[in-house]
């Protein structure tokens, strides 16, 4: 990569504005599979029709339809537009589907928008259900009773809990992983076996997460000797597993230009000093990188308290993630307080995302400006 750092979203004033390319397009699945546009089969991503490639396909009253996704970035005095500049890929895509519908297909273009400022999820989350599914803000509506509705049971809290250490563990397992992988790539950068190494640590880039989790439900269904003769599939462990092999390659890529960052004169200044290899590693390299591996740690953690798409394969059924929890709780038409529980969980979920993100730059960031 030619940079250090991803945009994902700008502020505006008291807007959040989405940046990230990705997210529509995720966006829109989650709404399609949740019905948004009623019931729809054999959803397809990044469909060629003609010389167009649409984002989503699927079929819907027997008809074959085709959905294009346009992120919206363009907000002026509370009014959005697309696009924000002229763009002749998004005129193709128009008339692409305008021959499809001419052809009896269906045809459809999503505009998603994301500007709601943070403050509303905060506030929406001290409001009463009935208030949020008019989607009305008063004082009479505030109340505390969604916060105590998730802290005294054990079933709201339970996937928080269960997200929280799923997700610091596989942080810390990858670490160490990569870390000890990364030492040896450098110590044998023209070794085949390093490169092996390598590229088989980045091979989870190219594969879907369902696809993995699939993988690793039939790879764990039957007992094997590498696995002590027991069967992963259904329990705990295999989660875990699954959170560790999503987070290898992104790990792998960022710890490796810490390590090929270095300077080679610290290690050899250690050696001429009489200091072994491990006591070198120990005590000049590590210290150098961890930072980076900290940060790095931050980041998978945030990342995969809120993950869906492998835990909704590899979950225990009596230890739901947090991802699974709110999923459920967005179907559940039957539960009042689901909406609100949605909302909490999102601003406990940024409450501790901030947290673990000042902890880690905040900090060290000062204690690099004083040095």
């Amino acid at each position: 990569r030619k940079t250090r750092y991803d945009l994902i979203s700008v502020e505006k004033g008291s807007r959040i504005i989405n940046m990230d390319s990705q997210a529509p397009n995720a966006a829109a699945k989650e709404w399609l599979l949740s019905g948004g546009l009623g019931d729809i089969s054999q959803l397809k991503p990044e469909t060629v029709h003609g010389d167009s490639r649409f984002d989503f396909s699927f079929l819907r009253d027997g008809r074959r339809c085709y959905l294009e996704v346009k992120g919206v970035t363009l907000e002026t005095d509370g009014v959005c537009a697309f696009p924000d500049a002229p763009t002749e890929r998004g005129t193709r895509h128009l008339r692409g589907l305008q021959r499809a519908a001419q052809a009896g297909d269906g045809a459809y273009v999503l505009f998603v928008i994301y500007v709601l400022p943070v403050v509303l999820i905060v506030l929406f989350s001290f409001t009463d259900s009935k208030s949020i599914g008019t989607r009305t803000l008063t004082l009479s509506s505030f109340t505390l009773e969604n916060y105590k509705y998730l802290l005294q049971s054990l079933s709201n809290y339970r996937p928080f809990v269960v997200s929280i250490v799923y997700s610091a563990l596989a942080a810390v397992i990858v670490g160490v992983i990569v870390v000890l992988a990364c030492r040896y790539i450098q110590k044998h950068k023209k070794a085949r076996s390093a490169s092996v190494l390598e590229y088989s640590l980045m091979i989870p880039w190219l594969l879907p997460t369902t696809m993995i989790a699939l993988g690793l439900m039939m790879a764990f269904n039957v007992r094997r000797p590498y696995m002590f003769n027991q069967v992963l599939t259904g329990t705990m462990v295999i989660l875990l597993i699954g959170y560790v092999i999503i987070k290898l390659p992104f790990t792998m890529r960022m710890t490796k230009a810490a390590f090929f960052s270095l300077d080679d004169a610290l290690e050899d200044a250690s050696k001429n000093l009489g200091a072994g290899e491990m006591y070198t590693f120990r005590r000049v390299i590590f210290p150098v990188i961890l930072p980076t591996v900290m940060a790095i740690a931050a980041l998978n953690f945030n990342a995969l308290i809120s993950d869906y798409d492998m835990s909704a394969f590899l979950y225990h059924p009596l230890n739901p993630t947090l991802g699974v929890q709110i999923k459920s709780l967005t179907n559940d038409m039957n539960n009042p307080n689901g909406m609100a529980l949605t909302f909490v969980y999102a601003v406990l979920m940024m409450i501790i995302s901030a947290v673990v993100l000042y902890l880690v730059y905040g900090r060290g960031g000062r204690d690099n400006m004083k040095e």
